[in-house]
């Protein structure tokens, strides 16, 4: 999982806390929330998150070169992995993202007859298909994502899946 630290607020717990506790309380593995500019901001609601939940696997860490892009912050995270993770993409700007959604996404990954490459929500409006958060990507894309610019949008790769498919 990857959450990238803002610090707006909402009803007195920052965007950070609400997505780290969401993603925490569902079926990940483990949790690496990927800092950046506010990294020095970060230390204390990371320590909201690990006390709230004490035994679950948890890091934070620093993307140094945030400034260079965000798919640069996803490289961060997923560099820092072992090799056969897979990764779920959820920005810290969806905090109304339910542990549901969470746990559906994971579980039809986990229990598919044949493993996705990617998994994203879609809602069709007005009959427009959009795509949203958080994305679960599969760790055959990992070497494709991280030979991307930081600058390069993620979605690059996920749009590229959708037209071959």
């Amino acid at each position: 999982m990857l959450a990238v630290l803002g610090e707006i607020e909402r009803a007195g717990r920052s965007l950070l806390e609400i997505v780290g506790a969401t993603c925490l309380a569902s079926m990940v593995d483990e949790t690496v929330i990927v800092t950046g500019a506010s990294a020095d901001d970060a230390s204390e609601r990371f320590d909201v998150l690990r006390s709230a939940f004490p035994d679950v696997a948890l890091r934070c860490l620093v993307n140094e070169r945030w400034a260079e892009g965000r798919t640069g912050t996803i490289q961060a995270a997923w560099a820092s992995c072992p090799a056969g993770a897979d990764l779920l993409v959820f920005p810290v700007d969806h905090p109304a993202v339910r542990l549901v959604t969470l746990d559906v996404l994971l579980g039809v990954h986990g229990y598919a007859a044949r493993e996705p490459d990617i998994l994203v929500p879609v809602t069709i409006v007005d009959e427009q298909r959009r795509r949203g958060h958080p994305v679960l990507l599969s760790h055959r894309l990992r070497d494709e994502v991280l030979s991307l610019r930081p600058d390069q949008p993620l979605h690059e790769v996920v749009h590229a899946r959708d037209a071959s498919g």
